[in-house]
């Protein structure tokens, strides 16, 4: 679960850094 939460958080702060 750990790894899928990392992987959510990675994802998420690349689309707000690309949208920023």
């Amino acid at each position: 679960m750990t790894f899928q939460i990392k992987t959510w958080v990675s994802l998420f702060g690349v689309f707000t850094f690309s949208i920023a």
